[in-house]
């Protein structure tokens, strides 16, 4: 099916309540303090992050799904959209939190690191060719929420949701009609297309599950979604 209708207004919702969330992370982490917050309860952050994300996760993924079965003259039960959204929203909600508060917990280690280096006389880092006279209090985790990460956040992931809709709602079709649904690879064919992703428009499910078995997104702030055709079940004999 074509990409989702209105997608950039589910990117811009989706950043602005993932920045809310971060933003809560790093206050927290920064009333504890540099040294502290290293021994922060990463854990927590990872399953509070996991539960948003399963909010914010569900309305692009739910219209995905109802388009994909709207086309092919599906009425699927609200339970069983409730069930099928919890196999995968679970799922990748838990991932994308952990993904994202490793990122987090490295931006503490490095800024614990110039830290460290203020009390030395040490180089802060070879990276940015600073010196030791940076002020402490100058040391923040503001790294944690910004545009270009809140970027790279929901453009990705309105992708991940709207490629998880619909092999969802491909799965319960094949399942209870015995035909089969084949998802081709298409990318947004303008300027942005990236090397990795040119190669795949067009492309069958087999020229690529090997790599992106969950379909696009095949890197960050990938834009490409996929198309399908639907056909008859192969008989074996």
């Amino acid at each position: 099916m074509p990409d989702l209708p209105n997608r950039q207004a589910y990117e811009a919702e989706f950043a602005s309540d993932i920045a809310t969330a971060l933003e809560l992370q790093r206050r927290e982490l920064e009333r504890l303090g540099i040294e502290r917050a290293l021994q922060a309860d990463w854990q927590k952050q990872q399953d509070d992050l996991a539960a948003v994300l399963f909010l914010l996760l569900l309305r692009p993924w739910e219209r995905a799904y109802s388009n994909w079965n709207a086309i092919e003259g599906q009425i699927v039960r609200s339970d069983v959209r409730a069930y099928d959204y919890r196999q995968w929203g679970e799922r990748h909600a838990r991932a994308t939190a952990e993904r994202l508060v490793k990122t987090n917990r490295a931006i503490v280690t490095e800024t614990a690191k110039k830290f460290a280096a203020g009390f030395t006389g040490q180089p802060i880092g070879a990276t940015t060719g600073a010196t030791a006279t940076l002020p402490v209090e100058e040391l923040t985790f503001s790294t944690i929420v910004n545009t270009d990460r809140l970027l790279n956040i929901s453009i990705s992931e309105v992708t991940n949701a709207v490629s998880g809709g619909e092999f969802s709602a491909a799965d319960r079709f094949t399942s209870t009609t015995g035909l089969t649904a084949t998802a081709y690879w298409f990318t947004e064919r303008d300027e942005k297309v990236c090397k990795i992703c040119a190669p795949l428009h067009g492309q069958p499910f087999e020229a690529w599950s090997g790599m992106f078995p969950n379909g696009p997104t095949a890197h960050v702030r990938c834009r490409c979604y996929l198309t399908w055709v639907v056909g008859p079940r192969y008989s074996e004999n």
